[in-house]
């Protein structure tokens, strides 16, 4: 039988819809990637390919294509049987959408709804809606299983539980809730391969890209009043779990596998359970995994063992509910939380160097101006990475929408304005719904203050703490027993040597493995760029602090001692820029650190000059070549590591920026020494793929990190910089096509760029005036040395 699964299309100017796989079907800012991955319709279609039905789910929110697309893959693939999943925010227009797709298959096919809209779950829902043939109640995997094999073998339906049907009068035929599945581990994995998994986007902590998500429960056991799944998904507060051998086999998987470089378990509990949470952690550590993950989990069950265990096998970001600073408000709403327990989890997690991403919301019963500002206080006093302020918005069907409605506090009844950010649905018995709106106006507003001025965190470090050294390397043979040696003949000598191959056909691998056994090997099966590569090798490194080195450098002995040694006895300074020299002529710097202008231009200070000992004396620069650097390990768990988009070029000042804009200062170190030979790997220093990533690299930078009022005060000095990049390529390095190719795909990613922009600058630190002032310096280091060139 073939069967249609989908997520239609959900939009209005500016925004885009989020609904399957959703706890709160809402609008999303068009800038944004938010985009959680739909469970059920994944574990639904799992299910039907066990029984060999023919299936094509199709996620129109995911796949960003029109209605007018949607339809056309319904008609294309001529199903039997049509399954939507529905909201009630959405409600209108997934009727709409159901209506059309009704004139388009005629009778020829059946059309079922499913998804997050209790008021579908009655006998006047079809009655009114006679386009549509079947509701399904809730969890319906299997009672889409069922209802299939029932149409397929055209046999009697009208009895399958969780289903809402037409019998053969005309009367409507309301089932009983199907029982919720008690063994989860008879669930097949998500039917993955049917939906575009790198454009699914929940990541706490920016743990990195790509990201898979994964559930190892179901269900709550609190009684949250606000909760929907729990409610009108599930219609009880079961708390049901995977077996946790089969949690860490999906969760290989998608490591192995499918090449995800971090998971998060997007499930409404995650921590319930010490036993079966150790279990987890200790296979997911005998597995070596070393992939980052992240965690919707609840504050007052998290205990200290649990926590410590989690974060030894890989935890990185764990999200916690707070939801308002009133016991008394918590204890009103079902929700139970003990919030002195929850300060003293969020500081341990802190403590144990994870991101937190804490929730809160304005409006529960009983909220006054003063709890609210109570609230605001303990979000800052907490200070998490990430936070989200949302306004108490009853769900249609739930306990809370019924109290509130009973009580009169429901201020609006138009569905569609229930999105829980900026529009206040329900008023307090002290507070308007003006008034909410206003205060959740507030909070951001303090926030954003905050986050602007909070330095960045600061981690105890120890002289005797590891380095890892990472290497990326292609088809860099020739240069690594140079390389090799001068690294293991350091002074420091609690270190480990990470060489990450990209895919070389020169038996690099191989004569590393044969001559230099202390180094451990990540091979990669092609070339992925100087990025990825060198994420790879974070992500596997143990140590405190990670020095990033070029194959073709070579480093004076004491390279990394002294830049260890710096930052150890410099809490404040987050990475370290070596001073590097020419290989083939010493006397010749090739950088002492990265700088960048209020045009654009960037540069490495000092390039070609003669080296006299001009800047003998440490001093704070921009940023630092990755030729040559050493970060802070915790500064990189903060800021994010390389940016993978850039592929090679730039994506070291790109750090650089992110880093300044974060509030960590970086150091020049003229004892530092190192030597480099530089386009070891592309051969020579304007290539034509060199040139491309440049230019498209330059348009990166900018439009990512650069403040708005630099931006605004100098785009004539900006546009004329990007004209001379042209035309030098164009009359010197003859390489037009490729500039003019780096332009055009650099102006196609502009809408990417533009959403890491707001992830970037959101979460800065530092005024704009100080990054002016850091912009001018750069401006007079380069004049200093262009003199003496």
């Amino acid at each position: 039988m073939k069967i249609f699964l989908g997520n239609s299309p959900w939009s209005k100017k500016g925004f885009y819809g989020v609904r399957a796989g959703s706890r709160w079907p809402h609008f999303e800012d068009a800038r944004h990637e938010y985009m959680p991955f739909p469970f059920f319709l994944a574990y639904a279609a799992a299910v039907l390919e066990e029984y060999e039905h023919e299936i094509l789910l199709t996620d129109g929110i995911a796949e960003k294509i029109s209605e007018k697309e949607f339809i056309n893959k319904i008609n294309s693939f001529s199903p039997d049987l049509i399954l939507l999943e529905v909201s009630t925010i959405s409600i209108d227009v997934d009727l709409a959408l159901a209506k059309k797709i009704r004139c388009l298959v005629g009778k020829n096919a059946k059309i079922a709804l499913s998804g997050l809209h209790a008021f579908m779950y009655g006998p006047d829902f079809l009655k009114q809606n006679s386009f549509i043939d079947f509701v399904l109640i809730g969890e319906y995997e299997y009672t889409l299983r069922d209802l299939a094999e029932c149409l397929e073998k055209n046999q009697n339906y009208s009895n399958i539980p969780g289903l809402i049907c037409k019998s053969a009068d005309g009367s409507i035929v309301v089932n009983q809730r199907r029982p919720l599945l008690s063994d989860l581990n008879t669930l097949p994995w998500p039917a993955r391969h049917l939906l575009p998994m790198k454009n699914y986007h929940d990541e706490p902590g920016n743990i990195p890209r790509p990201s898979g998500q994964m559930q190892a429960s179901r269900g709550c056991p609190f009684g949250g009043v606000f909760c929907a799944w729990p409610q009108i998904v599930y219609g009880n507060h079961k708390y049901r779990t995977r077996d946790p051998i089969d949690v860490v086999d999906e969760f290989e998987w998608l490591v192995r596998i499918c090449g995800f470089q971090s998971v998060y378990f997007d499930e409404d509990n995650f921590n319930i359970g010490s036993r079966r949470i150790l279990k987890i952690c200790s296979e997911l550590k005998n597995r070596q995994l070393n992939i980052p993950w992240a965690a919707m989990c609840r504050a007052d069950t998290m205990k200290p063992d649990m926590l410590e265990a989690m974060v030894e096998s890989g935890l990185y970001a764990v999200k916690y509910g707070v939801e308002t600073y009133d016991q008394n408000i918590l204890r009103a709403s079902g929700k139970g939380l003990n919030i002195d327990k929850v300060k003293e989890t969020v500081l341990l997690t802190h403590s144990l160097g994870v991101h937190t991403h804490l929730t809160f919301m304005f409006g529960l019963p009983g909220e006054t101006k003063e709890t609210a500002q109570q609230t605001i206080d303990l979000a800052l006093e907490l200070n998490p990475e990430s936070l989200q302020f949302t306004i108490a918005t009853p769900f249609p069907g739930s306990r809370f929408y019924n109290e509130l409605k009973e009580k009169g506090m429901i201020t609006c009844n138009d569905f569609s304005q229930y999105d829980g950010f900026h529009s206040a649905v329900v008023r307090t018995e002290a507070l308007s719904s003006a008034d909410l709106e206003e205060i959740v106006k507030r909070a951001n507003f303090l926030w954003r203050k905050h986050i602007s001025t909070r330095k960045p965190p600061i981690l105890n470090n120890n002289k005797e703490d590891c380095v890892s050294v990472i290497i990326p390397n292609y088809n860099g043979k020739k240069f690594l027993p140079a390389c090799l040696n001068s690294l293991l003949q350091q002074t420091k000598v609690n270190k480990e040597i990470i060489l990450v191959d990209n895919g070389s056909e020169d038996d690099s691998v191989e004569f590393v493995k044969n001559h230099f056994p202390q180094v451990e090997i990540i091979g990669l099966s092609t070339n992925t760029g100087f990025a990825q590569a060198v994420n790879q090798g974070i992500l596997k490194a143990t140590g405190h602090f990670v020095a990033v080195i070029n194959n073709d450098a070579i480093a004076a002995t004491n390279w990394l001692e002294v830049s260890c040694n710096f930052l150890t006895e410099h809490p404040d300074v987050g990475f370290c820029a070596s001073k590097i020299v020419k290989l083939d002529n010493p006397n010749i710097i090739d950088s002492l650190g990265h700088g960048i202008k209020r045009s654009g231009y960037s540069f490495n200070t000092g390039n070609g000059v003669k080296d006299l000992n001009q800047d003998h004396v440490s001093r704070v620069v921009f940023g630092a070549p990755a030729a040559a650097a050493v970060y802070r390990k915790s500064m990189l768990d903060d800021i994010g590591l390389f940016d993978e988009d850039f592929f090679m070029y730039l994506e070291d000042l790109d750090l650089s920026f992110r880093a300044q804009l974060w509030g960590y200062k970086c150091i020049y170190i003229p004892e530092a020494i190192v030597h480099h030979l530089g386009a070891g790997t592309s051969g020579k220093q304007y290539c034509k793929d060199n040139v491309y990533y440049i230019v498209r690299n330059t348009l990166y930078v900018m439009v990512k990190n650069m403040p708005r009022q630099i931006l605004k005060s100098h785009y004539m000095r900006i546009l004329g910089f990007l004209l001379y990049l042209q035309l030098f390529h164009t009359f010197k390095t003859f390489h037009s096509w490729s500039g003019l190719k780096g332009f055009y795909n650099g102006l196609k990613n502009l809408r990417k760029m533009i959403i890491k922009r707001k992830r970037i600058l959101g979460g800065k630190r530092v005024h704009d005036e100080y990054i002016r002032k850091i912009l001018i310096n750069c401006e007079k280091e380069y004049k200093k040395f262009k003199i003496n060139s």
